[in-house]
């Protein structure tokens, strides 16, 4: 109504404007009492996966974040233009065409995980005996039989010792070694991490030929 008599519709704009010309900023706008500023929501970024990245090259991993010498030193020789360390124990191979795979070693399950499919990249491990003298019994070998029946979505850790030294957050699974029995026990725990009172006891034996009674009752 204002307006339409030809009258400034209010002070509200004439103030900030001069707030701003004498402050070089605007006023910050209180809330009504009672009410609080909510913190932004931020979505937690999604972990990339092994595969071709648009317009950057192709990320690569290795089983349980662990490469051979030999291994590395055949992709660095052929012909690519640059290798990427990442913060998700990948890296990013510059320079490579996908024909230049095979040549470059990548197309070898055995030391590459170029497949964002993949199960290994649903487990993880420490050293594990004999490569730690902490640990109570192997991890690495048991992690890979184990990983083709881990359900996509879910992650298996297989820890040496309850410091759980490789992984500090919860796995869906972890299996920790326990001392005594016949052979490498391991103490099973759910959504724990290695420091976590496991809730059952298995024999390396009894989770090679079971190894779907892990996820059971999840």
């Amino acid at each position: 109504a204002r307006r339409a008599a030809g009258e400034h519709p209010g002070r509200l704009p004439q103030l900030l404007r001069q707030a701003q010309a004498h402050t070089g900023a605007l006023p910050p706008l209180a809330l009504p009492a009672g009410l609080h500023e909510a913190p932004p929501y931020l979505p937690a970024p999604s972990q990339p996966k092994p595969g071709w990245q648009c317009g950057l090259g192709l990320l690569v991993a290795a089983p349980l974040g662990r490469v051979a010498a030999s291994a590395l030193a055949r992709l660095a020789r052929s012909g690519i233009t640059g290798l990427r360390l990442t913060p998700w124990r990948m890296l990013l191979v510059d320079g490579l065409a996908p024909q230049g795979m095979p040549g470059a070693g990548l197309t070898d399950h055995d030391h590459w995980i170029c497949d964002a499919q993949d199960a290994r990249l649903r487990v993880s491990a420490c050293s594990g005996a004999p490569g730690c003298r902490q640990a109570l019994a192997p991890t690495q070998d048991l992690a890979l039989a184990l990983a083709p029946h881990v359900p996509e979505g879910a992650h298996l850790h297989v820890s040496g010792c309850s410091k759980g030294c490789a992984r500090q957050l919860p796995a869906t699974v972890t299996l920790v070694a326990q001392a005594g029995g016949d052979g490498p026990v391991y103490g099973r725990g759910r959504h724990a991490t290695a420091q976590a009172v496991p809730d059952s006891r298995w024999s390396a034996r009894s989770l090679r030929d079971n190894p779907g009674l892990l996820f059971e009752e999840m």
